[in-house]
């Protein structure tokens, strides 16, 4: 039976790290009353919001990736780390909150002393428990390989596994190597002799990687070692050479498969991406009601029109969807487009100029400030964007689009992203955009849409490259 345990690792440790910091929090009050003998203002609230920085620490910024291999004193830096960026999130949770007047800093101050060196303590301790019963829950995985292979994997697969499946032996198909060790794992078989090894010695699993070109040795490999009643994992090397994609096992109906992704993510921080979103989307809503009250007669008065913009746009691999905003050109600006083509600043498929005449005086406040995106919030409501993304093409755009440019339609569209915090209207080459726009892409993680979401911020304010 095949399991997969993937971040059970990380999960024991967060768990941990939130019994450490209960009984931290429990010794600071008593410490507080006991020092100043009176009671903390500190209420169940408190506690609660101590718990919700540590949540968000370990989904945004999950550090315990390598909990079992770090040594002492990188056990520590870690921990350092982890509980600064803990303060950090803490910090502003208690503003956004405002309970800084029942928040109290002596108490969050004799907290973090104790949790410190507990935690550190207390994880040296666990990664000792754990290791210490690693022999009888390791799951023994045999290596059926060549000799020019062998290194490689057993280094690669042991040292980015964070689970118990670990190559422990190594079977050579192409030399008499026995009694000799690989990376510290023992080389135990020859291809004539595998089968005996694997009935007499204790074998969980076996990771089969060889050539293409030996399928029929690798399907004789598999039928036998599946007849023993072993699990068989076998690397898909016919596709080495798709070098840049990530690959994945999966099915398609009942048929297994090989899937191919510039990035895979975890469907649950997926999960946490579209409930940021309904969150944000709603607050943003609420504002765009209170704003169209305010800005929507004096954009009528100055261009007699609706006040909400709506355009075609392209979003997640190609589907098609309206997109609003606040209006800030005059009525006919589309049929203007045409003839002001040829002073367009964009290298390539955008259209961008400065001192756009078809953009009003209410339109130019608004785009500098920012405020005719907010209707935006009603897209990210409906699932069509989300708050952080890439910049979603006009269809005029998309038709022009070569092979490359699809890619940065693979993910949804956000109100903000890569492009707008690097330049927006500054950056004049329509490659770059696409550049950006694929960087985001392939290294999405909802830490990188914390840090954009906070330079979204920074160059609103600051109206760098709005136009």
């Amino acid at each position: 039976m095949l399991q997969r345990k993937g971040g059970l690792v990380s999960l024991y440790v967060f768990i941990m790290d939130a019994a450490v910091l209960a009984v931290s929090y429990g010794i600071g009050l008593v410490l507080y009353e006991s020092f100043f003998e009176r009671e903390s203002a500190n209420s169940p609230d408190t506690l609660l919001l101590v718990f919700l920085a540590l949540f968000i620490l370990a989904v945004f910024f999950n550090s315990n990736r390598q909990y079992l291999r770090r040594s002492k004193a990188e056990e520590l830096l870690a921990v350092i780390k982890s509980t600064f960026m803990f303060l950090m999130i803490l910090v502003l949770l208690v503003f956004l909150t405002h309970m800084y007047t029942i928040m109290s800093r002596m108490v969050l101050a004799f907290t973090l002393a104790f949790f410190l060196p507990a935690d550190f303590l207390a994880r040296l301790v666990f990664k000792r428990v754990l290791n210490k019963n690693r022999s009888r829950g390791t799951r023994r995985m045999l290596l059926v390989t060549e000799s020019a292979s062998a290194e490689q994997v057993v280094r690669s697969v042991n040292y980015n596994s964070d689970t118990y499946g670990e190559i422990q032996a190594v079977a050579l198909i192409d030399a008499d190597r026995v009694g000799e060790s690989i990376e510290g794992v023992r080389i135990v078989a020859t291809l004539d002799r595998v089968f005996e090894y694997t009935v007499k010695d204790v074998v969980d699993e076996v990771f089969i990687y060889l050539p293409y070109e030996k399928s029929d040795l690798i399907a004789r490999l598999v039928n036998e070692f599946e007849s023993m009643g072993v699990i068989v994992h076998v690397a898909a090397r016919e596709f080495e050479g798709v070098s840049d994609y990530v690959r994945t096992a999966s099915n398609v109906a009942n048929y297994p498969v090989t899937t191919f992704a510039q990035n895979v993510q975890d469907s649950e921080k997926m999960v946490v991406k579209r409930i940021i979103d309904i969150a944000g989307g709603i607050v943003g809503s609420v504002f765009t009601i209170l704003l169209t009250i305010i800005l929507g007669p004096v954009i009528y008065l100055e261009s007699p029109g609706p006040i909400f913009f709506k355009q075609k746009r392209v979003g997640l691999n190609g589907r098609y969807f309206y997109m609003y905003k606040f209006r800030s050109m005059y009525k006919d600006a589309e049929a203007r487009k045409a003839e002001l083509m040829k002073k367009n600043e964009m290298n390539g498929l955008m259209f961008k100029i400065t001192d756009d005449p078809r953009i009003t005086k209410v339109g130019k406040f608004i785009r500098a400030t920012s405020l005719d995106e907010f209707p935006q919030f009603f897209n990210i409501l409906k699932g069509d964007m989300s708050l952080i993304g890439t910049r979603p093409p006009t269809v005029d755009e998309f038709v022009q689009y070569k092979d490359h440019h699809k890619r940065r339609l693979s993910m949804k569209p956000g109100l903000t992203g890569m492009w707008q915090v690097s330049g927006r209207s500054d950056i004049t080459d329509f490659e770059e955009v696409v550049r950006l726009d694929c960087y985001y892409i392939d290294n999405w993680s909802l830490q990188l849409d914390l840090k954009i979401f906070l330079k979204t911020i920074v160059a609103v304010f600051r109206r760098k490259g709005s136009r």
